[in-house]
């Protein structure tokens, strides 16, 4: 059988109506219960037919056979249909809910403010959402008017506005009456409606007011207006332009001027002459950022009469100029001309001057004008029309003069102690009245009438400089008025206002004067002095230094170590205090400057006054019977005065208490007493004093001595150190007491002394040395014994001798200085108290320097660069001096000039040829001064320009021919020898441009000149015609003369003299007796290959007037009368005759007026003195390496000159070397 189970499906009670009005945040519930149905029965929920998730906020409950879909919190997604579904094995069966939840409105998309160009299309977004759908509506405010407009009311699109389904507003064509407030607002009546309102803002193009394009005729010179007016936004902006091309504002021609309103904004384009070249189309740009308008004008000028043709220039002078021109016939005819001129870079407009000529004229004088400057003229005809166009402007020069003006803004800077920097501008352009082709600085010392001594400086200076100069070889700290002359080619202008420089301060030159002291105290000295002289000083005296220091004992052997002390002082006395009593000092003053310190004066003594005595160093009590004693003492260490005489205090000792007091005078030089009637057995005190004219000094050790019957033998004497001068006779005690007798015995350096003299007498043994040696120094020992040794004495004898020489070495070498050091050695048991050192250069003498007791190195300063140096050195102690050193020798540092190459030297124009002299120089070794030579290549005869050249930056030779081949010969001189070299150079032409020379005679002759070409010609037919001549008298056996001699073809150096002389070109050379070049012997030589034997075959002198040296070099000039001055074509002349570093002679040989100090004389010329000044100091004669020779011939123009005595006289064995 079978058995059959029937299963209901489910079946859903109808709930009935769900709520309709749930509100956001609200909460509700579903219900879906089962009637019927057998289990098991399976319910779920589903929204909008998808299960509900956890995300949905929504909970599930079931009760029985009820389900339960709980919302605890409404929201929009909460919105739809909700399907509960229950199924068995029988079927499904299923209810649905519709939830809706009201919204209010919210934004999608809110309107925002906008700005737009009219014509354009605006849409304002107003996207809303809510339950129920929210109706929108849009408020318009513009024009003045308010209008509401909405959905049903625009759905279709009108010609201007139209809003879509979403509620967007749109303006198809936006004008200028829509600019205003725009508001959109929604409701659905769920809570409150919503609302934002916006702007709009209409941007308009610029437009122009005048409708129709403009015509406009003008005058030829008349002003011309051209006028626009546009409308717009804001920024309006107006240009002009024609032809395509934007116009601008032509200064003193055009000019533009925007006027801006209100309501529009104008622009007049202006022409302050019009001109025929103006004629065209204008066109007017407005534009904004919204869009562009354009408006045009025609503008036609009417022309006045052809210009004026054929402008040219008569004549010109230096203040006027002549005009002439043609003008062809034109009607209406011409009534006037105007001629206008002006500078060349000045403006037409503004600066133009005029002159109107009436009727019919072609000519016009132009005055007024300023030499030396260029000016433009133009000329133009005017009738009833108007003025003519510009025609040709004619640009001239006109004639130049002397300047007129001087230059400007001098400013003078202190470079060194010796060289001022000259600095200026150059005159105002319309002063100068031409090139300026150079300057001439003139300098002279403050306060002096002489007259100034002048440097030129060519073109080429200042071009490379910008107008500067250095002064060099001045006096230090000194004060120089300069004044600056500017020279073009018509003369010289005015001085300048004159400006003062003064050089830089420098370290003094001589010491301080008149150094003295005089005794205080003991301790203390007054030291006075005068400032060195006014001269010398180099600056302003800051103050002084004072060095001093002790003299080392003359029985003491010091410590190496430098005692010496510095003290500052500002005035001319101080006080010298805290110093040992009874002592000699070395005392030495300086000046110092703000640059440095001068030279230490020469060293004076200064002794302390005496004081009271040190104790004695030593003392010695014997007893020597039962009532008798022997006291025996040493001198005090520092006497501090002359002892007069010894005290010896005796105290006795009763019970620990004195008993007595006795005291004993005894002469100074004792060094020992017998003191008798002492009391037996009773201890008694002894000590010893020493005495000098300030009173007693203090006390030796007291010692305490019990006299006694038979005292033991015992040693009196007290040893000690022992100084004694060689060959002097020594003498050592040795005194003794006691009982029985002892033997004596002497002892040298622990071995018996029985080489020595020994006397022996009751209670004295002596050992004696006739004349001390050397090889005597030593310990010296006097035994007593008795079968044994009782008792010792010993003695160091040291014998002072000579000193053996120091070990002397270079320490540090510079250009002009050496710098020695040395050891001393062997002292000979002697204090050193000086040092003496003597140096020579090559081929020189010797000179000789005495150095300080505490010095340890010494520099000797003031040498020459580049030269061999022999140095030898001498020590002295209180016997003697030792002998000489090893001479060392060395070099200083410096080398001979090296020339540089053509391209670093020569600068050479049409005429003119600059030496950068300055290239030759080295730091090390500077030049001293040069020899400049030159000729023509084809030439074989050497011109010489200068032999006594000294320093400076550039040197000009000028005069010379143009597209010229020449050489040039150069040497350079400095200490360390001289270099020559030569150049060869070509001078341009005449347009300033390089020549391509031609070879053989085309050569020759164009450096002689057409004069000396045609002299050349004339000569040649004059010797062809004379030649036949001669040949037709043989033939005719008559007999004639010899034809007379010819003059000599012109040389060209004399061409080029009458050329110089035309331009007024000089060269410096020596007018008046030769100065002696630098280190010279009294010959006059021409270049450096003859300068060694010059010495001894006396070469012929160089030429010493204008007439006897190549024209090249000299110009033939008018004497100027008293106080005229001419510096165009002015004769220098150099009397340098030695050329110093600071300070220009060696140490010690100084003359002790100043010697050879430099001094600007009168006439513009540089002397030197040369005479020497008082004091038996040698001159130190300068010479170059090139001017080596033997000293034999030196002896011949400085026999006179002798060394400085010696200062130190004790035994004193010098050592002689020639070099």
């Amino acid at each position: 059988s079978t058995k059959l189970r029937v299963i209901v499906p489910p079946k859903i009670q109808n709930p009935g109506t769900v709520e309709r009005s749930l509100m956001l945040d609200q909460r509700t519930s579903l219900l879906c219960s089962l009637i019927e149905g057998d289990d098991p029965i399976t319910m779920n929920w589903l929204k909008d037919g998808t299960n509900i998730s956890r995300s949905m906020d929504a909970e599930v409950n079931f009760v029985g056979h009820d389900s339960i879909l709980r919302i605890n919190k409404l929201s929009e997604s909460h919105i739809g249909n909700y399907t509960c579904r229950a199924s068995n094995l029988a079927g499904t069966a299923s209810i649905s809910f519709y939830v809706e939840v009201k919204v209010p409105p919210t934004w999608i998309q809110a309107p925002t403010s906008q700005s737009a160009v009219e014509g354009q299309t605006v849409s304002f977004h107003c996207r809303i959402k809510g339950v129920p759908e929210p109706a929108v509506r849009w408020t318009v405010k513009s024009d003045g008017d308010e209008s509401t407009y909405s959905l049903a009311g625009l759905s279709r699109r009108s010609e201007d506005i139209q809003i879509m389904e979403n509620g967007t507003l749109v303006l198809w064509r936006a004008t200028l009456r829509n600019e205003g407030e725009y508001s959109c607002t929604a409701e659905n009546g769920v809570g409150d409606s919503i609302s934002k309102t916006v702007n709009l803002k209409i941007n308009a193009p610029p437009r122009f007011m005048m409708e129709r394009e403009g015509i406009l005729s003008v005058h030829q010179g008349k002003k011309v207006e051209l006028e626009c007016r546009a409308t717009g936004d804001d920024p309006v902006s107006i240009s002009w332009s024609k032809g395509g091309i934007e116009l601008g504002v032509e200064p003193g021609r055009t000019s533009i001027t925007v006027i801006r309103d209100v309501e529009h904004v104008s622009s007049k384009y202006e022409i302050e002459s019009a001109r025929q070249t103006d004629s065209g189309r204008y066109e007017c740009q407005a534009f904004n950022p919204f869009g562009k308008s354009y408006y045009h004008i025609q503008l036609q000028i009417w022309e006045p009469p052809e210009s004026p043709e054929n402008l040219t220039l008569s004549s010109v002078t230096s203040r006027s100029a002549r005009v002439s021109w043609t003008i062809s016939q034109t009607k209406p005819k011409i009534e006037r001309f105007v001629v206008e001129w002006k500078k060349q870079h000045e403006s037409w407009e503004l600066s133009a001057e005029d002159k109107t000529l009436y009727g019919q004229v072609n000519e016009a004088l132009i005055s007024g004008l300023r030499p030396a400057l260029l000016y433009q003229v133009r000329v133009f005809a005017e009738n009833e029309l108007g003025r003519s166009k510009e025609g040709r402007v004619l640009q001239f020069i006109t004639d130049g003069e002397r300047p007129e003006g001087t230059v400007r803004n001098i400013r003078i800077s202190s470079m060194s102690p010796t060289e001022l920097q000259v600095m200026w501008d150059q005159p105002d352009q319309e002063l100068s009245h031409g090139t300026i082709i150079r300057y001439n600085i003139g300098v002279r010392e403050f306060g002096l009438e002489s007259s100034y001594l002048f440097y030129d400086v060519d073109r080429y200076h200042w071009d490379r400089t910008r107008h500067r100069f250095r002064l060099r070889r001045l006096k230090k700290f000194s004060k120089y008025e300069i004044v600056v002359q500017a020279v073009n080619r018509h003369g010289e202008g005015p001085l300048s206002d004159i400006v003062v420089g003064q050089t830089m301060e420098a370290a003094p030159e001589d010491p301080p004067e008149r150094v003295s002291c005089q005794p205080l105290s003991s301790t203390g000295v007054h030291l006075k002095w005068r400032a060195p002289p006014r001269s010398s000083w180099n600056g302003q005296i800051r103050g002084y230094r004072v060095l001093y220091v002790p003299f080392p004992g003359r029985d003491e052997v010091p410590a190496r170590q430098n005692t010496a002390r510095l003290s500052a002082v500002i005035g001319t006395t101080t006080t010298l205090s805290g110093l040992a009593p009874f002592t000699n000092y070395s005392v030495q003053v300086l000046a110092y400057t703000a640059a440095g310190e001068g030279k230490f004066s020469p060293p004076v003594t200064c002794a302390t006054e005496e004081d009271v005595a040190g104790p004695p160093r030593s003392i010695k009590v014997v007893v020597s019977g039962l009532n008798s004693v022997v006291v025996s003492w040493l001198p005090p260490l520092h006497t501090n005065g002359n002892i007069r005489k010894y005290r010896i205090y005796v105290r006795e000792i009763h019970f620990g208490r004195e008993k007595s007091h006795t005291k004993y005078d005894r002469p100074p030089s004792s060094d020992s007493y017998d003191i008798n009637g002492l009391r037996p057995g009773t201890q008694h005190q002894f000590w010893v004093t020493a005495l000098t004219n300030k009173g007693e000094g203090r006390s030796s050790q007291i010692v305490t001595k019990t006299p006694t019957n038979n005292p033991a033998p015992q040693i009196t004497s007290i040893g000690w150190e022992m100084f004694q001068v060689w060959r002097s006779s020594v003498y050592l005690p040795c005194r003794h007491v006691g009982s029985p007798p002892p033997v004596t015995r002497w002892y040298f350096q622990g071995s018996e002394a029985n080489w020595v003299n020994q006397a022996s007498t009751y209670g004295t043994s002596q050992l004696s040395i006739e004349s001390a040696r050397s090889e005597d120094t030593g310990n010296y020992t006097c035994i007593i014994e008795n079968g044994e040794t009782l008792d010792t004495i010993s003695y160091t004898l040291r014998v002072q001798v000579i000193p053996r020489p120091p070990v002397i070495r270079v320490h540090r070498v510079t250009s002009n200085s050496i710098t020695l050091r040395w050891t001393n050695g062997d002292i000979g048991n002697s204090p050193i108290l000086g040092y003496r050192i003597r140096y020579k250069i090559t081929y020189g003498e010797w000179l000789e320097k005495q150095v300080s007791f505490y010095a340890e190195e010494d520099t000797l300063d003031d040498l020459y660069c580049g030269r061999q140096y022999h140095m030898v050195m001498y020590q002295s102690n209180y016997v003697g001096e030792s002998g000489a050193s090893q001479i060392i020798n060395t070099k200083t540092v410096g080398e001979k000039p090296s020339p540089p190459p053509s391209k670093d030297f020569l600068v050479v124009n049409s005429t003119l040829a600059i030496l950068l002299l300055e290239s030759w120089n080295q730091e090390s070794c500077p030049v001293l001064y040069f020899v400049i030579e030159y000729k023509l290549s084809a030439d074989n005869t050497w011109t010489v320009v200068t032999n006594n050249l000294e320093i400076q930056d550039t040197y000009s030779i000028r005069g010379l021919a143009q597209s010229t081949a020449y050489d040039l010969k150069v040497t350079a001189h400095n200490h360390a020898g001289s270099a020559t070299r030569t150049y060869q150079f070509v001078t341009l032409d005449s347009l300033g441009s390089p020549t391509s020379l031609r070879g053989g005679l085309a050569n020759v002759l164009t450096g002689l000149g057409l004069r000396a070409t045609l002299s050349i010609l004339v000569s040649v037919l004059c010797l062809v015609f004379a030649s036949l001549g001669v040949c037709f008298c043989i033939r005719k056996k008559q007999v004639s003369k010899r034809p007379g001699r010819y003059d000599e073809i012109p040389k060209s150096s004399t061409m080029e003299n009458r050329h110089n002389l035309e331009q007024q070109f000089y060269a410096t050379v020596q007018r008046k007796t030769p100065a002696l070049t630098p280190f010279s012997s009294g010959y006059e030589v021409d270049t450096i290959e003859q300068l060694k034997k010059a010495v001894r075959s006396k070469v012929e002198k160089i030429p010493e007037t204008a007439s006897d040296i190549s024209p090249y070099a000299t110009s033939n000039l008018q004497t100027l009368p008293v106080g005229a001055r001419s510096t165009l074509a002015r004769n220098e002349t150099l009397r340098l005759t030695d050329y110093p570093r600071p300070g220009d002679t060696h140490p010690r040989s100084r003359p002790q007026d100043g010697g050879r100090r430099g001094t600007i004389g009168t006439g513009g010329t540089l002397r030197r003195n040369t005479e020497g000044g008082g004091g038996n100091h040698r001159h130190r004669r300068g010479y170059s390496e090139s001017e080596e020779y033997d000293s034999d011939s030196d002896s011949r123009t400085e026999s006179s000159n002798q060394l400085d005595q010696d200062k130190f006289n004790p035994l004193r064995y010098r050592t002689q070397f020639n070099l």
